[in-house]
């Protein structure tokens, strides 16, 4: 249609005199700036690295604020890797989402997909295509200025030639201002949940799990929650409720006992969870559902809660939205429990107990796998008399290990764990006579077995595998000799002269023997307190008697093979550090002296990561070498190195205003920067063999 712009303008000014001509120029001046806002911004196409690893290609628009990169308009990242040639299969990820002013803000898509190629090559427009079988992992949330907010759905299904066919997991929720709130449905091929949570995000009320039977008519587990804490456990049969009685978990808010603590779903809250499935009261429900039914339906729904509670933004341990930046992390569910805590000195045994009873384990094991032993004790009184001393205690041994290993473990802490056990106890007691065979005869001794373990706290168990240890020690002691060395000896020089070989390895890296041209600053300031350690960790080894050098030389080879891998570390460690360097460095054109010049990005953020943070860090590693620390360690400088790389993309200006006034405090750094550092400093070049 068109209009006579001149007529229609004078009609207008008639009206409104003067003023009309204040808000017409007003009107050009927004829409210049609107205008000017989109010249601003400029579009990027091509390789994009993703959490600092993942590389694939990116199509996004951007602008640049005060040195940062602000993401605006749609972003979209593919990674795709083919292995046509090894096993047919193709596996990548598509994130797709909108960002406004650098915030992710409306629908977002995070689709990572494993597909095996099916069926006969075809031949499309002509391009040659192939069919495409597999699973296809998805997250689909909405944003609302940074924060989750909106519709959050979590799905697994099954792609047959191409196209989505059954979904084997499904969950829905609902976020408000980044936390999680309201109702909660989802389903698997056997299970269908409905929940809620409350205002504050902790599961609350009653939730309803429907399990498929084989007989089909479905089975309803009731789970009530008490704003976090599960409280309560039915099965609903029509109007009846059949309570579960989890001993020692959900009626623990009653008890007494047991600090009401709160915490971000674990896994160990849900082992705990299953320690407690094999202690239950079952009379309501005996008649009615089988017991191993009833923990097939609970371990089912368990599942179910972990995939959703422990990480709602993860796959395959990595948060998803963290790679493009512009969001708060979406966190995993809280919820409550009556924590039971050991103290210091029964979580030292606790553990103590573990290693020892593996010692104990690895002793008996390699007497009944050596052939020796087999053929000895078949001529030897002797030896088939320890024969059968053994016998009995890899019998004991292995019935005590099951409580070693759940009070060792965290999760035990989580459930009244005295309680479990009273509910399972066991009997070990052992033999006031000794019969064994020798020649087709059965012969009867004495022998010097521990009392009866009747109480099974850190203590008890202590002294009792501790006197364990001693006889089975002993024993193989007297065997050795019995048979000329029980070949121990022979094994261990093999053993050793590797062990030998790699100590010597690892210091001609360090000390740069063959002039190596990857050799960096790294390296030489490693070096002196790694030849520190491999010197006072071989020494400590060598003063070890014959049966304790069998039982260490396995470990110690382990160790010294990662002495020799943090050497490759090193070299990617520093390669990172260039490329940091690189990243928060950007060249820029001086028109007065016709040349490019550097100029550092996010300059007091490097700074307080050049100067403050990574010192630290990489004094804590040189100084407190061990076995067991080398990888905490190694951890924490790859955590820092990861998180300065995702700074690099998300915008900082707010940290680098605290960083100001804090960047001389090495521990207020990392708590800005948003890093978790391994906390207890390990005691400098233990060993621990």
């Amino acid at each position: 249609m068109h209009i006579d712009h001149t007529r229609h303008h004078q009609r207008f000014i008639s009206h409104s005199g003067k003023p009309v001509l204040l808000l017409l120029t007003l009107i050009f001046t927004v829409a210049s700036l609107t205008s000017l806002h989109a010249q601003q911004l400029s579009r990027y196409q091509g390789r994009y690295i993703l959490r600092d690893s993942l590389v694939g290609i990116a199509d996004f628009q951007y602008r640049l604020q005060q040195d940062d990169t602000i993401k605006d308009g749609r972003f979209i990242f593919r990674h795709f890797v083919e292995h046509y040639l090894e096993t047919d299969s193709i596996h990548g990820l598509v994130l797709d989402g909108n960002f406004r002013n650098g915030l992710k803000h409306g629908p977002w898509k995070y689709a990572s997909r494993q597909y095996a190629v099916a069926g006969e090559a075809q031949t499309i427009e002509g391009r040659i295509v192939y069919d495409a079988s597999g699973t296809e992992w998805l997250i689909n949330a909405n944003f609302r200025e940074g924060r989750a907010h909106g519709d959050y759905e979590l799905v697994v299904r099954r792609i047959a030639e191409s196209n989505p066919t059954d979904t084997s997991f499904y969950s829905k929720a609902q976020y408000q201002n980044g936390q999680i709130t309201g109702r909660l449905i989802g389903f698997t091929p056997k299970l269908h949940v409905e929940g809620q949570f409350d205002e504050e995000g902790f599961p609350n009320g009653d939730w309803v799990f429907t399990h498929r039977t084989g007989n089909g008519s479905p089975i309803q587990e009731l789970r009530r929650y008490d704003h976090g804490f599960f409280s309560k456990h039915y099965y609903k049969m029509g109007d009846r409720l059949l309570e579960i009685k989890h001993i020692g978990f959900d009626t623990l808010a009653k008890s007494g006992r047991g600090l009401l603590t709160r915490f971000p779903a674990t896994r160990a809250y849900f082992r705990a969870l299953g320690y407690t499935n094999v202690a239950m009261d079952t009379t309501a429900i005996s008649g009615v559902i089988s017991i191993d039914s009833s923990q097939r339906y609970i371990s089912r729904a368990n599942e179910f809660l972990e995939r959703v509670f422990i990480q709602p933004a993860g796959y395959r341990d990595s948060n998803v939205w963290l790679g493009a930046g512009g969001s708060d992390p979406v966190p995993p569910i809280r919820v409550k429990v009556s924590e039971f805590s050991f103290s210091e000195a029964e979580a030292h045994l606790n553990q103590n107990n573990e290693r020892l009873l593996s010692e104990v384990q690895s002793l008996i094991d390699d007497f009944f796998d050596n052939p020796n032993t087999q053929l000895g004790r078949f001529t030897n009184e002797q030896l088939s008399r320890f024969y059968g001393v053994l016998r009995i205690y890899r019998d004991r041994v292995g019935r005590i290990a099951p409580v070693i290993q759940f009070l060792a473990d965290e999760a035990s802490e989580y459930v009244d764990h005295d309680a479990i056990l009273a509910h399972n106890a066991i009997d070990i007691r052992y033999p006031d006579k000794l019969v064994y065979e020798f020649q087709d005869e059965k012969l009867t001794d004495t022998h010097p077995f521990p009392p009866a373990l009747t109480a099974f706290n850190a203590h008890s168990l202590n002294r009792h595998l501790t006197a364990v240890f001693d006889d089975v020690s002993a024993i193989i002691s007297r065997a050795e000799s019995t048979l000329g060395g029980y070949q121990a000896q022979s094994d261990l020089k093999d053993n050793e002269r590797q062990l030998v070989s790699l100590r010597d390895s690892v210091i001609r890296k360090f000390s740069n023997a063959e002039q190596r041209q990857d050799y960096n600053r790294l390296h030489g300031e490693m070096r002196d307190s790694v030849h520190r350690f491999i010197d006072i960790s071989f020494k400590e080894y060598a003063a070890l008697q014959v049966y304790r050098r069998l039982l260490a030389v396995d470990s110690l080879q382990v160790c010294y093979t990662d002495y020799l891998q943090l050497y490759d570390t090193l070299v990617g460690y520093y390669d990172r550090l260039e490329q940091l360097d690189r990243q928060y460095t950007r060249s820029i054109w001086n028109p007065y002296t016709f040349t490019y010049m550097d100029e550092r990005i996010k300059e007091r953020l490097y700074r307080a990561f050049e100067e403050t943070v990574f010192p630290y860090v990489w004094e804590r590693a040189r100084r407190q070498l061990s076995c067991d620390s080398l990888p905490i360690r190694l951890n924490d400088l790859k955590q820092l190195l990861d998180r300065m790389a995702e700074l690099r993309l998300e915008d900082t200006k707010a940290l680098e205003n605290n960083l100001r006034r804090s960047r001389n405090d090495v521990h207020k750094c990392l708590e800005l920067m948003g890093l978790h550092l391994d906390g207890a400093p390990a005691t400098e070049l233990k060993t621990k063999i």
